[in-house]
């Protein structure tokens, strides 16, 4: 019989060994992503953009272009990251905490949110707080 994902509850051996699964299958996904970025696209970009830059306007188109590579890797190094601290708090017994109330986060959310810190409620605070 499967426990109710909205409740709030410790997540099952189970269900963490499949989210830690999860986590591992995500996180080889993006080193790969992050591989081919760097391999194909900004190897080529920096490569095609240090050729063609002859003046200050073509250095500032490259660096924008440079960026915007730049910037997809990193936010794919900033999940990694949050995958590897999830990872951490599973091995720790501390996977589906809250950071803030400390209350179990529902398994629904976590499944859908892998490497989510917070409970709805709190990200939800969280969020408001950074919009004021």
């Amino acid at each position: 019989m499967t426990k109710d994902p909205k409740t709030r509850r410790s997540m099952t051996k189970q269900e963490l060994e499949e989210i830690k699964k999860s986590l591992q299958k995500r996180k080889d996904e993006l080193w790969l992503a992050i591989e081919e970025d760097l391999r194909e696209d900004a190897g080529k970009e920096y490569h095609d953009l240090i050729e063609a830059i002859r003046d200050d306007s073509d250095k500032a188109l490259a660096e924008l272009e440079e960026s915007t590579v730049l910037s997809y890797i990193k936010l794919k190094l900033k999940e990694v990251e949050s995958i590897e601290q999830a990872l951490a708090r599973i091995k720790e017994g501390k996977y589906g905490r809250c950071l803030d109330c400390r209350r179990w986060i529902r398994p629904a959310r976590l499944q859908v949110l892998l490497h989510a810190v917070r409970c709805r409620s709190c990200q939800e605070t969280v969020e408001k707080i950074k919009r004021v």
